[in-house]
């Protein structure tokens, strides 16, 4: 949406029906939030202001004043509202709040922790613990405020004091590296599991405000990630998210809205957010709506309008529940499918240190997996891997048990070559090469080789290179295995060996536990990236390897992705998406997705990746995940 900076001018930068009856669809009550508390004198803290159907000014003359007031809070309650206040000459901002008793709204306070810097868009988390807001205020005390650089912050309720009429609030601090950046983050917003959405002005946005998660992971942030899939180049901000990430109402200014920035809805069906919808006339106008709220017992809309008021809707007469429900179903995305591909066979990431009676216990639980999850896997195999002195028919044996279960294989070159550095009469000889063994199990089961993945991703160091390569594989009746969910997988796989080795329990634990949520990173990223190429989430390949880490856990992967609302699907499958006959120039040094081809082919930019949680950074010192492709 806007920018709502007054330094030195401010610009405030599905239907509500289906929005409405969403809110009755969830269980509140299971929330501490979702109690509908009154208060005791027996009149309802929202209702004292005679709210409607259609919005009205809130708490006129005590909140509502001449000042500009906007982004409001609530307390579980509801009996205590926090909202930021504009001085006259709109240089400067702070944090106000005003409590409810007597049947009225009590006169505004300054809030304790604010009224020194430029403080603005306070959030309350479900729990009441918690408040969020944005500020100027120095992240080292010592120094001067940052003049335009809004970070987020947090102060914690340290108790709710009678004697003090209410909340006493510690001292505020900073969100950390993983969330604020040095350009303007702002209005954050909390589910009750900690995951913290905002927007965000930083580098690599779609638009001049994007809209971003920090996953609450371990009693920590992970990273800012992009919500691809919702920003536009317009700008989109002001997230407020249903404490079970249910749904997420935004405020932009993209084409179709009403006035200058609307309200918009977008649902969560099985871990997609669908396309956002206008909230309609009812709630927007000819002008800004901004910082909506959904009321802490769900049944009222807050927002803001224009240069700075608080308006209210009470919609909880609206009987539209069966009406929402065939909205949310009318939106549910194009069903999601995958193709589960495989490099390295037989085995890797363990050094070559593994023997083969663990070599095979690991090839058949990772087949299991495959098979009882009805994931029809294709191996990529290195025919070098299977030259091991004394070891070549066991060997032969690991990639036997692929076929035996019904598993295709594919060709992976003879020793893992890098197209960049070899050229093409050595590249083409290395395809040879790595054909017999494979071809021959094959045959054995019926089946012909069909497949090539290219080492590294790398498709050659030139476009002529590449095209002749290309004619060469045709020839010889291959298909190149394109890959779209691209990953760092095998920094995690290596780690994990290697604390196994030295029986270190705790510490690949650790390793799994950030594997499965880093993999959902890159999904997200990747699904965002291919409808923001093709208005759409295509047909995806992913890419992992034979490791132990996959044989252990990637069931934990299955069971994320058929969550997501993934059906596994072959090779053959995922290819019949038109998108894969899309043209590919890209002839980098560095292997990257072909979503990320697709889009450079057509003129853009290599997009940053999910970078790797902070805690596996400690295994990549050079930087050679997301990060090292970032850079180059």
């Amino acid at each position: 949406m806007k920018v709502r900076q007054t330094e030195p001018g401010f610009i405030p930068s599905i239907a509500l029906v289906a929005l409405v009856a969403l809110m009755a669809l969830v269980a509140w009550p299971s929330f501490a939030f979702g109690q509908r508390a009154r208060a005791r004198d027996g009149a309802h803290p929202y209702t004292a202001t005679g709210a409607s159907n259609a919005p009205r000014l809130f708490a006129e003359g005590i909140v509502n004043t001449s000042a500009d007031e906007y982004g409001p809070a609530f307390t579980p309650d509801g009996r205590t509202i926090y909202f930021a206040k504009r001085s006259p000459d709109r240089k400067m901002e702070h944090i106000y709040f005003s409590r409810f008793g007597g049947g009225r709204w009590g006169a505004q306070q300054l809030a304790p922790f604010s009224g020194k810097y430029f403080d603005k868009e306070p959030f309350i988390t479900p729990d009441g613990a918690k408040l969020f807001f944005a500020s100027t205020r120095p992240l080292d005390s010592s120094a001067p405020a940052a003049r335009g650089d809004f970070n987020l912050w947090v102060v914690e309720r340290a108790a709710t004091s009678a004697s003090a009429g209410g909340e006493v609030w510690g001292e505020a601090r900073p969100l950390g590296a993983a969330v604020n950046s040095d350009t303007y983050d702002n209005y954050p917003s909390v589910a009750a599991n900690g995951n913290l959405y905002f927007s965000s002005t930083r580098a690599g946005g779609r638009g001049s405000n994007d809209l971003y998660r920090a996953r609450f992971v371990g009693g920590r942030y992970a990273p800012a990630e992009n919500l691809l899939s919702l920003n536009t180049p317009a700008s989109d901000a002001d997230p407020y998210i249903a404490p079970d990430e249910s749904y997420l109402i935004i405020s932009t200014t993209r084409a179709g809205s009403y006035g200058e920035g609307d309200l918009y809805v977008s649902f969560n069906v099985r871990g997609a957010w669908t396309t956002p919808r206008n909230l309609g006339e009812r709630v927007n106008s000819a002008t800004y709506e901004y910082t909506p709220l959904v009321s802490p017992d769900g049944k009222y809309l807050f927002f803001s309008r224009g240069w700075g008021d608080i308006y209210q809707l009470d919609a909880s007469a609206l009987p539209l529940r069966r009406e929402a429900a065939d909205r949310i179903a009318s939106n549910a995305p194009v069903r999601r499918r995958v193709a589960v591909t495989v490099d390295d066979l037989p085995f890797t990431g363990d050094g070559g240190k593994t023997g083969i009676a663990e070599l095979r216990g690991y090839t058949s639980k990772l087949l299991q997996t495959f098979t009882a999850k009805k994931i029809p896997a294709i191996g990529f195999v290195n025919e070098r891997k299977l030259e091991r002195e004394g070891e070549r028919e066991a060997r032969i044996g690991l990639l036997k048990m692929w076929t035996d279960a019904g598993f295709e294989l594919g060709n992976h070159t003879f020793a893992h070559a890098s197209f960049y550095r070899t050229p093409l009469a050595a590249f083409q000889q290395q395809v040879i090469d790595g054909e017999p063994v494979t071809r021959s199990l094959l045959a054995a089961r019926g089946r012909r080789l069909r497949y090539f993945r290219h080492p590294y991703l790398n498709t050659g160091p030139d476009i002529q290179t590449k095209e002749a390569f290309e004619k060469f594989l045709v020839a010889r009746g291959y298909r190149v295995a394109p890959v779209t969910i691209d990953n760092a997988e095998w920094i995690f796989a290596a780690a994990y060996a290697q604390a196994a080795e030295r029986g270190d329990r705790e510490t690949a634990a650790r390793i799994a536990d950030e594997y499965v949520p880093y993999m959902e990173r890159m999904f997200e990223f990747y699904e965002g990236m291919s409808v923001e190429l093709f208005g759409r989430e295509i047909q995806q390949t992913l890419l992992i390897h034979a490791n132990s880490l996959n044989a252990d856990h990637f069931e934990r992967i299955a069971a994320m992705l058929r969550r997501r609302g993934y059906e596994f699907v072959t090779l053959d499958e995922a290819l019949r998406d038109e998108a894969y006959a899309h043209r590919d120039t890209y002839t980098g040094a560095t292997g990257i997705s072909w979503l990320q081809r697709w889009a450079i082919t057509r003129g853009g930019k290599f997009r940053k990746e999910p970078p790797l949680p902070p805690y596996m950074r400690q295994f990549d010192p050079a930087g050679s995940g997301s990060d090292f492709k970032t850079a180059k």
